[in-house]
């Protein structure tokens, strides 16, 4: 399958490798495809290509890693695929012809990524989570009244007791 569509800046190659793709048997040509479809293309994906560089850290990773679906890809922000072993990390094609045969042939390791993918997306960026970094930056705030507004320090403190409640409730029996 093959979702999504040419960036802007890269019409002209984009569309010579769309227009080759599309003589393709085993290629399925989707394009843009809106977002609250592509949890189900996750769900039926083994492995997830990326060969864009053109992204520092692409939200696509994120989607495959939640659905327990490894990446390979031609970069490695922050070298997050090699040191959590998170799928396979490429620089050539026949290198990415190699690790996306040896992925579909080895369920085994293809499942081992694809289970330490969604656990790194569940241990750094789960809505609890983001949510306690976000309470973390709050914390750093002064709460001195004359250095900040009125607005910040109610958020502040509404935030906090709603933390509070929540640690409460989670630590009852």
């Amino acid at each position: 399958m093959l979702a999504g569509g040419p960036l802007p800046a890269q019409d002209s190659a984009s569309g010579r490798i769309l227009d080759a793709a599309r003589e393709l048997p085993n290629v399925a040509m989707l394009g843009p495809t809106p977002y609250p479809q592509v949890g189900a293309l996750f769900d039926r994906a083994n492995v997830h290509l990326n060969t864009s560089s053109a992204e520092g850290f692409p939200n696509t990773f994120l989607q495959a890693w939640a659905h327990g679906v490894p990446v390979v890809s031609f970069f490695d922000p922050d070298a997050v695929i090699r040191r959590r072993a998170l799928g396979r990390t490429v620089s050539s094609i026949e290198q990415a012809a190699d690790a996306l045969a040896e992925l579909l042939r080895n369920r085994a390791a293809r499942d081992t990524l694809g289970e330490n993918g969604r656990r790194y997306v569940q241990s750094h960026f789960s809505a609890q989570e983001t949510a306690k970094r976000y309470l973390e930056l709050l914390e750093q705030i002064p709460i001195e009244e004359d250095e900040i507004s009125a607005d910040i320090l109610e958020t502040k403190r509404n935030v906090h007791a709603r933390a509070q409640r929540r640690e409460q409730s989670a630590s009852r029996p």
